[in-house]
């Protein structure tokens, strides 16, 4: 019984809830328009940190009379290469926060790096997940999987395509807008966040708080980008 007691905050913790709602989010951007395919939609991507600690991100899907649905749970496999071997856990993390573990090794302190490793994903893809899947050495992109051949999207790790629905996501479900954005990503998050106020203004019956919200991003991109013509 000790042991179990023992092992169970490595097992069962809470994690930064602004990750889960951001995948999901991202993850109905995605399947617009492919919930009645035959086959299951691939909305997955990867996160990279130092090339050594890997997570294969798959919100989870179930079939229901009207197509594919999101079932509200996010299952994250993590992967750690060190000393020539590669382990990996397999995570379920769940819309209140929760993190499960579905599995977990017998040695207390590998399975305490493996939530360490995790947590450190999800604190910083949840600051700004453009700078988790830029950190990858691929050259594939990190939501679609496809090969990236112009240098900015590898640079990026996200393809042309799949920039813009990233964009309209994160501009809705982020409280800031990052000092280090890129100035080729400007008028793509210009026009998205332009979009967006279109769509929350309260005069069409959107959310009044949203509006306000994304008014204030976008003034701090406009500042953002007026600082760096200055300098």
């Amino acid at each position: 019984m000790a042991r179990v007691e023992n092992i169970r905050p490595l097992v069962q913790f809470e994690h930064d809830i602004r990750f889960t709602q951001f995948i999901l989010a991202q993850a109905r951007e995605r399947l617009l328009g492919r919930e009645n395919h035959t086959k299951r939609p691939s909305i997955g991507f990867k996160l990279m940190i130092d090339g050594c600690m890997e997570a294969v991100v798959k919100p989870q899907l179930k079939s229901s009379s009207t197509g594919w649905e999101l079932s509200g749970v996010v299952e994250v496999k993590v992967k750690i290469s060190s000393d020539g071997k590669v382990r990996f856990m397999d995570y379920q993390l769940h819309s209140d926060g929760s993190v499960v573990a579905k599995r977990w090794y017998k040695n207390e302190a590998l399975t305490l790096a493996f939530k360490e490793t995790l947590l450190a994903l999800i604190n910083m893809a949840a600051e700004n997940p453009l700078t988790i899947i830029s950190a990858s050495i691929s050259d594939h992109c990190g939501i679609c999987g496809k090969g990236l051949s112009d240098e900015l999207s590898i640079s990026l790790g996200i393809g042309p395509e799949c920039i813009k629905g990233f964009y309209k996501v994160f501009v809705m479900t982020s409280s800031s807008v990052t000092e280090d954005a890129k100035e080729d990503d400007f008028p793509s998050m210009i026009k998205t966040l332009r979009k967006a106020l279109q769509q929350a203004h309260p005069d069409k019956g959107g959310d009044a708080a949203k509006f306000i919200a994304l008014k204030s991003e976008l003034d701090k991109l406009k500042a953002v980008i007026q600082a760096r013509k200055a300098a």
